[in-house]
């Protein structure tokens, strides 16, 4: 197998293939329909997403960006780890979170190598006129050593 061309991650050292996968349809959000939501959260169990991760790895892909849940994410990567999976993450804020400050922590102590503001809260902010408040939450990621990103999304 030809090896996947990598970039390193910001300004890091970490090199990450230019090819990633993201984890929208793990989730079951497909932006398309409410019965391609649902078929893709019957078809990606727990099993079904390691076993996911670990085609990702055997294909030379070596990194997942996927939103920083606590309840299917984390789970999936620990299963996928204890089996001796090694991707990078890089981890979306989950907004829903009542203390997206603690999500930010417990995804970098997860082992994120990159977190990003979500692109739906940016939106909201920049619509209400808020933008600044973006950078408290950026602070914080910048403050646990992880590399940082900011997401927008065009306004629909």
């Amino acid at each position: 197998m030809k090896e996947l061309p990598q970039v390193p991650l910001g300004q890091s050292s970490l090199l990450v293939t230019r090819l990633i996968s993201g984890g929208n349809p793990l989730c079951g959000n497909s932006h398309f329909s409410v019965e391609m939501d649902e078929q893709m959260r019957r078809f990606f169990t727990p099993d079904q997403v390691v076993a996911y991760l670990h085609h990702l790895q055997q294909a030379g892909i070596n990194t997942l960006q996927a939103r920083g849940d606590y309840h299917r994410i984390l789970h999936w990567l620990e299963l996928f780890r204890r089996q001796g999976g090694q991707l990078h993450w890089i981890a979306q804020t989950a907004s829903e979170m009542s203390d997206v400050f603690q999500n930010i922590r417990v995804l970098a102590a997860a082992g994120a190598i990159g977190i990003y503001h979500h692109g739906t809260q940016t939106d909201r902010f920049w619509l209400e006129g808020q933008i600044d408040q973006t950078r408290e939450y950026l602070k914080c990621i910048r403050d646990t050593g992880v590399q940082v990103g900011w997401e927008r999304i065009r306004p629909r």
